[in-house]
């Protein structure tokens, strides 16, 4: 029988404590918890917290991942999406797709189109609908080029994506940093690491700065002899 009780005002602030613990110390006797507090805390933060530990532990699931998919908070939803990225089944996918539709948030639906990209999902009877659906949307614009680019391997998508690290919104040049290593083995490979080299100088959000530094020496290290 599970050991805890869930906060009826959404306050599970000693669970997290519990869990962060655990997490750090590769503890998997907390997976009841995780598991069960994903499902039925009202603690959005605690059940951010949740889908942490099951992807730190590795414990994660299809259904756990389906259930944080559906979760009502953004944070949780895209937890659950970076979490998809290491975990494929044709209702994962499915679940995905049915998202770019329902989907409000212009930020959850850009990294559900980059991860299915990183999954090779076709998309190319949707991208249409979904590029003009979302105009007014630079960083859903800059995941369809991810999208593109990846998926076709073309350099001047390749390129026309980078050029998204010029955005004045830092969550678009966010997101260009943290899938760039994407395209390390691109014959582009050099151009893209001036591309970030060049940015790295000039970026004023420091945690996009330690991204950038991190994919440059990616990519140096990637580089053939």
């Amino acid at each position: 029988m599970l050991r805890y009780s869930f906060s009826l005002e959404g306050d599970d602030h000693e669970l997290t404590r519990i869990l962060y613990e655990s997490i750090k110390g590769s503890d998997k006797s907390s997976s009841e918890l995780a598991k069960f507090g994903l499902r039925k805390s009202k603690d959005e933060s605690f059940r951010s917290v949740c889908v942490e530990y099951l992807v730190s532990l590795d414990l994660l699931n299809e259904q756990d991942l389906l259930v944080a998919l559906n979760d009502e908070d953004e944070t949780v939803r895209i937890d659950a999406i970076t979490a998809s990225e290491d975990i494929d089944s044709i209702a994962i996918r499915k679940k995905l797709v049915s998202l770019v539709q329902e989907e409000f948030d212009d930020f959850v639906v850009a990294w559900i189109i980059a991860t299915l990209g990183l999954k090779d999902h076709d998309l190319s009877n949707s991208l249409s609908e979904i590029k003009s659906r979302w105009a007014s949307s630079e960083i859903v614009q800059c995941a369809v080029s991810f999208y593109c680019a990846f998926t076709q391997g073309d350099k001047s998508e390749i390129i026309k994506f980078f050029q998204f690290l010029k955005s004045g919104d830092h969550l678009v040049r966010g997101m260009v940093a943290n899938l760039s290593d994407c395209f390390v083995e691109s014959d582009l490979s050099r151009k893209i690491e001036s591309l970030l080299t060049d940015q790295f100088s000039k970026e004023d959000w420091v945690s996009i700065k330690e991204v950038l530094e991190s994919k440059i020496d990616t990519f140096k290290n990637g580089h053939p002899l």
